[in-house]
């Protein structure tokens, strides 16, 4: 078996609303672009296996997220809790998407547990092959 260190695992499916918003409103949303960057980088160094990724808004607009994903080359999961791609025309374009491994979208909350799963599997596949 092939072992994934510096993994966290949140199954959401446990997860209240109450507690849920919480997460969202201490961490998510505090975030701006460079402390995003900063994070992708400092997971670089951290040794970091995977990232599951949801950047919002910064989707349609960051180049500098999408350079620095690219730049550490940590296997990256997209992911949106809605399906962008029945939204707005703005919301079709995604930066990160070229350099994320896969994207998951619209299978709400669950698409997190969805994302490290993937990751999970795609890892052992990569140090396997």
């Amino acid at each position: 078996m092939t072992e994934i260190k510096n993994t966290s695992v949140i199954d959401f499916s446990d997860i209240s609303d109450e507690q849920m918003n919480e997460m969202i409103d201490g961490t998510l949303t505090d975030f701006d672009e460079g402390d995003l960057v900063d994070a992708i980088q400092k997971a670089y160094f951290d040794g970091i296996d995977g990232i599951v990724f949801n950047p919002a808004a910064y989707t349609h607009t960051s180049v500098a997220i999408a350079d620095a994903a690219k730049g550490v080359g940590i296997p990256t999961v997209e992911v949106h809790i809605s399906e962008v791609s029945e939204r707005e025309a703005f919301r079709q374009v995604s930066y990160i998407r070229d350099v994320a491994v896969k994207t998951i979208c619209g299978h709400g909350l669950d698409g997190y547990n969805e994302a490290v799963d993937f990751l999970i599997y795609y890892i052992g596949e990569k140090n396997e092959g």
